[in-house]
């Protein structure tokens, strides 16, 4: 979904361009680039959207309601919406999307947003590093682990692929409390839907000791609302077209790909 300014569909190459930027920002990313070029509006040529740079977080609405206007639309040949990298929830990842032959709708609501209703087709890749990851997961359990006293020294990420959708991982932590020390094992399961969803599971905590049963005693609420709370891959991008062919790739870089196409 293409987040606008304003409540109306904009009349101009021009004007769209701006709305789809002020858009972007009003909800708290900074779009490097929005450009709208080519053909005799409606119908454009190109649309390409460059949020390298930016940073989004789960709680920023950057998603609207389904069930566009259609006959509110543009017709749009190519649309390019790439960042290299974002930054989402702290962790850069690499996005890409281009779709061909698209048909975005403006949907209203509390905002109004442009929303791909088709495409003729189309691919999407999410890229994360291993490092990046791993430094994500010691920046998360590092903070819960000092309201509790626990240092924790380091963490080792390791990733494991288990479908063409789905991947377990087991994170190696080393801990420190008072002069004792000790390595945890945080391991867990993550899946990605149809929708896009990403859900954690599984999540576990293993360990000998007083460090271990400390860890696994403050940790556990914790695993309960990020298992209840699964988050959106595609909250800016996707809108109602649904992704096929999806593939999740593992190594030193984690790579989520799919296809969409009418």
């Amino acid at each position: 979904m293409l987040p606008l300014a304003g409540s109306i569909l904009p009349t101009s190459h021009a004007a769209l361009a701006e709305s789809i930027k002020l858009g972007f920002s009003n909800r708290g990313v900074a779009p490097r680039e929005v450009s709208v070029e080519g053909g005799i509006f409606p119908a454009i040529e190109t649309i390409r959207i460059d949020l390298s740079g930016a940073k989004i977080t789960r709680e920023q609405r950057l998603s609207g309601p389904t069930g566009a206007n259609t006959s509110s639309h543009l017709q749009v040949g190519k649309i390019v919406l790439k960042a290299a990298p974002i930054e989402f929830e702290g962790t850069p990842l690499e996005f890409n999307l281009y779709a061909n032959a698209a048909t975005l709708a403006l949907s209203q609501g509390a905002d109004s947003f442009l929303v791909p209703v088709n495409a003729a087709d189309g691919e999407l890749d999410v890229i994360a590093h291993r490092s990046d990851l791993e430094r994500l997961a010691h920046t998360l359990v590092a903070a819960a682990a000092a309201k509790q006293g626990i240092e924790i020294k380091k963490t080792r990420l390791e990733v494991t692929s288990t479908g063409t959708r789905s991947l377990s991982f087991r994170a190696e932590v080393t801990a420190k409390m008072f002069i004792m020390s000790a390595t945890v094992a945080l391991s867990g399961r993550l899946d990605i839907d149809q929708e896009l969803n990403a859900r954690l599971s599984e999540l576990s905590c293993r360990g000998d000791g007083m460090i271990a049963s400390a860890a696994n005693a403050f940790l556990k609420p914790h695993f309960q609302r990020i298992q209840d709370r699964p988050f959106a891959l595609n909250s800016f991008a996707l809108g109602d077209l649904k992704l096929r062919d999806i593939s999740l790739e593992t190594g030193e870089t984690i790579r989520l790909h799919g296809r969409f196409g009418s």
